[in-house]
């Protein structure tokens, strides 16, 4: 069980987690090394703006600083300014959460607002011997220090010394969530043949969730000077194939759901628990060596080619005839999606330079 339990644990870790985990690491204690050499107060501070603002890239990291850095800073100005008018109380805190946010809107910094606000509980609630606004500044200027220093560090390394391509964690993030995909395809078809419980809901609308991330992460690759228009073309390709195999998994999940008590899948039983494995190799073949997915992904396409063979065989004998019309139209539901999947692993591995003809 235990052995279990950590593969399906390290399945999930890929090498791009790795290197992030090794990344952030890296920032935080650098950061408080320095916040603790230079003698800041609370120089932790350091290291917890540092892990927040790393993301890998240099653009990504900027816009993170940006909104750290002037987050900050309006929240603190802002909460100084209502201790100095209601003293350390509730009422401070009350005024000085919407005014940050309110100025920051003002000031063009949507994506600050929230930082901006809980700054401003750092000297609404500084709790001290002293209440005084001398000890209070003390305190807002150190959290200012230790915020543009853990900014700084991550400047230093993500901007210089280990710059992540966006393209590269784009590639990373596609290749994890196709192979997520492939689990939850191969999950839907074999809960479908066997009238069972389809328990990949929360997969399902993470996979969702996760790509709303790929525009974005588009938009920096196109401005990157340095990558090549082909690769920004097969990149959106690739994001465009997933969002069609998220929407696919879906529509066959709303399909599972109706078919509870559908027993026309029996006609294709066999073919259909077959096409699940081929699903669920091709997504493992990314994980456990991306070089064999070609082969695994023109696997699936055989397999598909003898569902289709076999549902024509079916048609020809008319041995749908013998279930209830509805049934007969959700095996064939479940059938254009598998197709429609395979098409977009098809995508998936064909050469940019052909797709571009």
């Amino acid at each position: 069980m235990y052995r279990s339990t950590r593969l399906k644990i390290m399945r999930g870790v890929s090498r791009l987690d790795v290197w992030m985990g090794i990344r952030l690491t890296l920032v935080a204690l650098l950061s408080m090394l320095l916040g603790r050499l230079l003698g800041l107060h609370a120089f932790y501070w350091a290291g917890i703006s540092a892990i927040v603002v790393s993301t890998g890239t240099p653009g990504g990291s900027f816009a993170a600083i940006r909104a750290r850095v002037s987050g900050t800073l309006v929240g603190l100005i802002v909460g100084f300014g209502a201790v100095a008018l209601a003293g350390h109380t509730l009422l401070a805190a009350s005024l000085a959460v919407p005014l940050s946010i309110l100025l920051c809107q003002a000031l063009g910094l949507k994506n600050a607002m929230k930082l901006a606000a809980l700054s401003t509980l750092f000297p609404v609630s500084a709790v001290m011997d002293s209440h005084g606004l001398d000890a209070t500044f003390t305190l807002a200027l150190a959290r200012t220090e230790n915020v543009l220093l853990g900014c700084a560090v991550t400047l230093l390394i993500d901007g210089f010394l280990w710059p992540e391509r966006t393209s590269t964690k784009l590639q990373g993030l596609l290749a994890k969530d196709l192979a997520r995909a492939s689990r939850l395809a191969a999950a839907l078809v074999e809960a479908y043949v066997e009238r069972g419980v389809f328990g990949g809901e929360a997969l399902l609308a993470d996979l969702q969730r996760a790509r709303m991330d790929y525009p974005e992460l588009l938009r920096d690759v196109n401005d990157d000077a340095e990558e090549a228009a082909l690769s920004r073309r097969h990149l959106r390709r690739q994001a465009e194939e997933i969002h069609r195999l998220v929407d696919h998994c879906a529509a066959l999940r709303d399909i599972q759901r109706q078919a509870a008590e559908d027993r026309v899948h029996g006609l294709l039983q066999a073919e259909l628990t077959a096409l699940a494995h081929a699903l669920r190799e091709a997504g493992r073949a990314l994980e456990e060596s991306p070089d064999i997915f070609e082969a695994r992904v023109e696997n699936l396409q055989q397999t598909g080619q003898h569902l289709e063979a076999a549902y024509e065989g079916l048609r020809e004998a008319r041995a749908t005839q013998a279930f209830p019309s509805q049934e007969a139209f959700r095996l064939l539901g479940v059938l254009y999606l598998c197709g429609a999947m395979i098409r977009s692993f098809g995508q998936l591995v064909q050469d940019p330079e052909a797709q571009e003809a």
